[in-house]
């Protein structure tokens, strides 16, 4: 997972979280990794305006060269404090660098996804 936010260094604090220290431990398998607190998820539904927001938030990965993997209203985060970027698409742990399933191909299910996603209720 560090490397996918290693490839989107330059959205972190933007439209993903940005990633403050990570590691594993060689014996025991572990990780860990602290990221930035990005407000609320998305579960109980979509504020207004974020819809668009998460599109331009998809597509900005998208176009990073990867793919999401997991979208859902719950990895999709907003806060109201933050008035540049107050939306952020979180657990990259599912995404993909892979050059043979990141395709236009590909992109396509994932926004159209976004679009269907409804919130629980």
């Amino acid at each position: 997972m560090s490397l996918t936010y290693h490839r989107l260094g330059y959205l972190q604090r933007g439209y993903i979280p940005r990633l403050f220290i990570h590691g594993k431990h060689r014996r025991y398998g572990f990780g860990i990794q602290v990221l930035e607190d990005c407000g609320e998820t998305l579960e109980n539904g979509w504020h207004p305006g974020t819809k668009k927001l998460a599109r331009i938030a998809l597509a900005k990965i998208h176009e990073g060269g990867v793919l999401h993997r997991d979208i859902s209203l719950r990895n999709i985060n907003y806060d109201l404090q933050n008035t540049l970027f107050p939306l952020r698409i979180v657990d990259l742990g599912e995404a993909t660098l892979d050059t043979e399933l990141v395709t236009g191909e590909a992109m396509q299910p994932e926004l159209k996804q976004l679009e269907e996603l409804r919130p629980i209720a």
